[in-house]
């Protein structure tokens, strides 16, 4: 390449990273061209999930008003996701139709927000990852009460604990999958180390006054799902 031909590839590249209205637009195309997933994957859950959030993020520095485009942004990824997991957000959906109008009969009036939806997607991740599974179960997934969905909602907004202490990455430690590729025993013992709370694996408080409702989504006890380890792992176990 000449001199005169970098430049001038040099300076087309600057007009259109200086360029915000094509910024803008590159982003909602690439939004609008995430492909269908065709099997229940961890990876391809996460991938939706990490696209969603960083097209989201870009958009924002772009000062676009992300935080009332929910629904569009919870519409694309709906229409990506795999039938196992449409099943699953469809009955999340109508759970919270339940949960806004108690002793109703009546479907469709809530609008789930994007937190709920990655709050959704990454609950399915963390139960494949606890039960060490690569792909989601086909089974009728457990269904998180009321309780259950607004005290993960309440620990997902806390800004404080997003360092992870795991792998230092700007992350919750429960979305962490250098996390989630330790065994349960070992899982405990780094929450331990990093005095986490053994129920919603957040610092600052212990478990006896953790103010999340959650438990156990395998066993219901007190502790996150992360930390679940089955029975038939542990030798001696009745």
């Amino acid at each position: 390449m000449t001199d005169d031909s970098y430049a001038t590839a040099w300076s087309l590249l600057e007009g259109r990273f200086e360029n915000r209205r094509l910024l803008v637009q590159d982003h909602l195309s690439a939004l609008r061209s995430l492909k269908p997933i065709h099997e229940d994957s961890v990876k391809a859950l996460q991938h939706l999930m990490d696209t969603l959030g960083r097209h989201r993020d870009q958009l924002r520095t772009l000062n676009r008003p992300v935080d009332a485009w929910d629904d569009w942004f919870v519409s694309i990824a709906a229409l990506c996701m795999d039938g196992s997991t449409q099943k699953a957000w469809e009955a999340e959906l109508d759970r919270l139709d339940a949960a806004d109008q108690p002793g109703s009969s009546r479907k469709g009036d809530h609008l789930a927000s994007f937190a709920a939806l990655t709050d959704f997607l990454g609950s399915r991740c963390r139960m494949a990852a606890a039960c060490s599974s690569s792909t989601l179960s086909t089974n009728k997934p457990p269904a998180p009460t009321g309780a259950d969905q607004s005290a993960r909602a309440y620990v997902t907004s806390q800004p404080t604990s997003r360092d992870c202490p795991q792998c230092h990455g700007d992350h919750y430690i429960g979305h962490c999958t250098d996390f989630a590729t330790l065994e349960p025993q070992e899982r405990r013992a780094r929450v331990a180390r990093y005095r986490l709370c053994f129920n919603c694996l957040r610092p600052g408080h212990t478990t006896r006054t953790c103010p999340s409702q959650s438990t156990c989504q395998i066993c219901h006890a007190g502790h996150h799902t992360l930390l679940h380890d089955s029975p038939s792992k542990r030798p001696g176990s009745s």
